[in-house]
């Protein structure tokens, strides 16, 4: 790669820019500049700002949004630059820049100066046991009180020798599984017949059962005569495979190195571990719509986060139902937005399917007689807990009473708790007649054909219910906790497409008023959903499973990864000179 000699002209002092703001969205560090610029100095419209490290290398490019003529917002995704992966570790200091030309050291206005201490951040991982820290602090000189940048990975607790031994066998049963993938793979790409034939894996380790989302998606290649074009492979499990025995890793790990194409929907912890060849392609076709509680690399540092490197990094591409919303997607797979197309969700031509609409409905009429005659109001809210071992959800926010009172004869309340919550929800038998537990239904959305009113709180449930037209109550309760804790990846209070009630009392009201602020949902469809069709599992096939996706698509993907390039070639060796 050729290299592209910078050229220092800070001593010019054609433009000045200065720092007035600093603050945090999860792993996004966002700064509000203002520029000086002289007569001949370049607007700031015109400068691009990278962080460069002690070895005068470009690391990162923030990304920039204009305010006015002298002001601007810079952000940075510290988990993923531009190359899917965490920005480095090193000392850094940012410069502005008009093409290869350096004019300034961003500095930090005197008003931010003792307070950078407090932007600082640490990102606990690995059980808490590894820290990544970014400290911000200023220069030593006076006149140019420059923003520097400390990134630093490291240990935080020393491990017990138990846990050590248990570490370093795991690790060199894992390095033995990548030899072993590695030899089959090439094995089956240049000598075994059995590679000649395209494969497609799907892939999944949090349900030994076929999801929604691959059931679907593989009835429609059916339908297309491609099983008879590929040869199509499932692997099932719930956990990763080396825990399962040796001869089900063994292989599932021919599996994995004879397929041209993986497909998941869902995390896949054995990813984490096992570096797939370059040439074979991986999807990440998401099961759940666009909640708002934080996952993956969106909730860095809080209980069960991924490690700097995950099985979400290995993504060629990912899909979302809108391109809107892409980039909430590719924060948590801490991957480029580019890379996350809007086919849609190919569990949704099921949903939206009017023959299955009319034969679940029905099914639903047949098997639960309670609902004839009367209105049906679902709760379905998500678990707390930071794990699915310490999952619950606390029942005594529930006025069961009151809320039994309510319903009278025109309602009745279905409960379809998480999977997660093992607790049963506590209906006593004079409840009984108006209240039922549908835990153990098997898939929500066909309850929502015959629901009325949805009460939820933060899972993605909410998505599929929009599709319905129909009222949708928020019971936060907990709202300013679960933010601090789990954390949002975008503002719940603006976002959600329905009432928002903060106590029972609150729900109880806005179902006697039928105040459930139905003017939210339209524009949460528009923000959301690109297609409402039934052709998601078609546009999938046609644009990963055959190849054609749509250039435009293509062309976005390839400037991001050229710009990252371009970058990786900037020499700032004249800084040092």
């Amino acid at each position: 790669m050729d290299m592209i000699a910078m050229t220092d002209r800070t001593e010019n002092e054609l433009t000045r820019v200065k720092i007035v703001k600093i603050y945090w969205e999860r792993v996004n560090l966002f700064m509000e500049i203002e520029t000086e610029y002289s007569a001949d100095g370049p607007g700031v419209d015109e400068l691009d700002f990278f962080l460069v490290d002690a070895q005068f290398g470009a690391r990162a490019q923030f990304y920039r949004e204009m305010h006015s003529e002298s002001a601007a917002r810079l952000s940075l995704n510290i988990t993923n630059p531009g190359n899917c992966r965490c920005l480095p570790p090193g000392r850094y200091q940012m410069w502005a820049c008009r093409g290869s030309e350096i004019l300034a050291s961003v500095e930090i206005d005197t008003g931010l100066a003792s307070s950078l201490l407090d932007h600082s951040r640490a990102f606990l991982y690995n059980g808490k046991t590894q820290s990544y820290i970014v400290s911000l602090s200023v220069g030593e000189d006076e006149n140019h009180p420059a923003l520097i940048i400390d990134v630093l990975d490291s240990k935080r607790i020393k491990a017990p020798l138990s846990a050590k031994l248990k570490r370093i066998i795991a690790c060199t049963m894992k390095t033995a599984f990548n030899a072993y993938y590695r030899t089959l793979h090439w094995w089956y790409r240049t000598v075994s017949p059995a590679g000649k034939k395209k494969t497609i894996l799907f892939l999944e380790e949090q349900n030994s059962n076929l999801s929604a989302t691959i059931r679907v998606l593989h009835e429609r290649m059916k339908q297309r005569g491609l099983d008879k074009e590929f040869n199509i492979l499932f692997c099932l499990s719930k956990g990763e495979i080396w825990q399962k025995g040796i001869r089900y890793c063994l292989g599932t790990l021919r599996k994995i190195a004879l397929a041209d194409q993986i497909y998941v929907e869902d995390h896949t912890p054995t990813l984490a571990w096992l570096i797939l060849a370059d040439d074979t392609q991986l999807v990440q076709l998401w099961h759940a719509g666009a909640g708002y509680k934080s996952v993956g690399y969106s909730r860095w540092g809080h209980p069960a986060c991924p490690a700097p490197f995950g099985s979400h990094r290995q993504y060629d591409y990912g899909i979302t139902p809108g391109a809107n919303i892409a980039h909430f997607f590719s924060e948590v797979f801490g991957i480029n937005t580019e890379q996350i197309l809007p086919t849609g969700m190919p569990r949704m031509d099921e949903y939206l399917s009017e023959e299955y609409r009319r034969e679940k409905t029905a099914e639903l009429f047949e098997k639960y007689p309670q609902i004839r005659g009367k209105k049906v109001i679902l709760f379905a809210p998500t678990y707390r807990g930071s794990t699915q071992a310490l999952a619950y959800y606390p029942y005594n926010m529930i006025d069961f009473d009151a809320l039994y009172d309510f319903c009278g004869d025109e309602y009745i309340v279905w409960f379809k708790m998480h999977p997660w919550v093992m607790e049963p929800v506590p209906i006593s038998e004079r409840h009984s007649d108006r209240f039922f537990d549908m835990t153990q239904y098997p898939n929500i959305d066909d309850l929502f054909y015959v629901t009325d009113v949805f009460i939820g709180d933060y899972s993605s449930n909410v998505f599929e219910f929009s599709f319905m037209d129909k009222p949708m109550l928020f019971y936060a309760y907990d709202e300013a906790q679960y933010s601090a804790v789990r954390g949002f990846h975008r503002d719940y209070r603006s976002s959600i497409p329905g009432k928002l009630c903060h106590s029972f009392d609150e729900v109880l009201e806005s179902l006697r008023t039928g105040d459930y602020a139905f003017e939210k949902l339209t524009s949460y469809r528009k923000e959301h959903i690109d297609n409402i069709d039934t052709h998601a599992s078609d546009r999938v096939i046609d644009w990963f499973v055959l190849g054609n996706i749509p250039e435009e698509y293509i062309k976005r993907i390839d400037s991001v990864r050229e710009a990252f390039r371009h970058m990786e070639s900037m020499d700032f060796s004249c800084l040092g000179q």
